[in-house]
């Protein structure tokens, strides 16, 4: 079994244990959308009641009302304690990520080499990743913050552009299914958005770990290899990436959601032959061709099959002020 094979198997164990993590939050969730429902059939009870007392019905007027005011209170409440456990499964899932990266890249690295001796010397005189090394990677972000923080200022930005769905559909006479699908979908952004906090932070935190103890051991780690899975669920940027080899100096730069590692290099697998992403894909399927290139502009996916373009083209890299290195896809070329 390769290198790769073990990296990507490793992969698949990691977004297992995350798969439990997403589960985790959708289910903490619930009580935000139950909060929620009941606020939505309170207030419609509120505007029934003063319809039937001839009140006119106004957006000023329900925003005056303090019953309509302590509904809000009670789902930034659910939202709040929602936001507190999306950080604790964030945090707790980042310090097992962590420490996953650093047995794998042991692992990894011992298993490329050639001999049994090799592997009795580099397991040996291994060089573990320190512990203050890896408590840095948990709890915190890629662009510096803690999770806690990016939760909270979710939260905060929720609950005025709930409040303003609501009084704005009252205002504007809308049935009461539409005021609360719409405010459904506030709400759910904040489950959304912790979601792909929980995902992107962990893998992050494997792959830095990854690297980082490829670092602490480059006497016998040449560089690190990007591999991202070969199939039609990988966005071309990544598959573009697919292969490409950089110093372990160097971070992991991706996407949101990304699911790409990094596998070791060893010095004498430098010149080793490896299948890019773009060779893989030239030789898929339509139908595999196609989900890959979903979302990109048809035209650049037929120059890219004519062989105008290649995948690389498709890489927009930049440097970000908050999230450092970013490469996404392209949508046109």
């Amino acid at each position: 079994m390769s290198v790769e094979t073990d990296a990507l198997r490793f992969r698949a164990a990691l977004l297992s244990r995350d798969a439990n993590t997403l589960y985790r939050l959708s289910e903490s969730y619930k009580p935000v959308a139950a909060t929620l429902k009941l606020a939505l059939v309170a207030v419609q009870a509120i505007i029934d009641t003063a319809r039937a007392n001839g009140e006119p019905i106004s957006r000023g007027w329900l925003a005056r009302q303090e019953r309509f005011a302590e509904l809000l209170v009670q789902v930034e409440a659910e939202l709040t304690r929602f936001a507190a456990t999306a950080t604790g499964e964030t945090t707790t899932a980042q310090a097992a990520a962590a420490q996953s990266g650093t047995d794998a890249a042991r692992q990894l690295t011992i298993a490329g080499l050639d001999t049994d001796a090799e592997r009795a010397t580099v397991g040996a005189s291994w060089n573990r990743l320190p512990t203050g090394a890896i408590n840095e990677l948990v709890g915190v972000m890629g662009d510096g913050s803690t999770a806690g923080e990016y939760l909270r200022g979710i939260v905060g930005e929720t609950l005025p552009a709930l409040r303003d769905v609501i009084l704005r559909g009252v205002a504007l006479g809308k049935s009461p299914r539409t005021i609360a699908r719409e405010a459904e979908a506030v709400t759910g952004v904040t489950r959304t958005r912790a979601l792909r906090i929980a995902r992107t932070e962990t893998m992050r935190a494997y792959r830095a770990a990854t690297i980082q103890t490829y670092a602490e051991n480059a006497d016998v780690v040449k560089a690190w290899r990007w591999l991202a899975s070969l199939s039609g669920r990988t966005c071309p940027a990544c598959l573009a990436m697919h292969g490409r080899m950089f110093p372990v100096t160097e971070a992991f730069g991706s996407h949101v959601g990304c699911r790409c590692v990094a596998a070791p290099v060893i010095e004498n697998r430098l010149a080793v032959p490896f299948e890019s992403g773009e060779q893989w894909l030239r030789r898929q399927e339509p139908e595999t061709v196609a989900r890959v290139f979903d979302g990109v502009s048809s035209e650049a996916r037929a120059r890219w099959e004519a062989g105008a373009v290649v995948l690389a083209d498709f890489v927009n890299e930049r440097d970000d002020p908050k999230w450092g290195k970013v490469r996404v896809t392209r949508s046109a070329i």
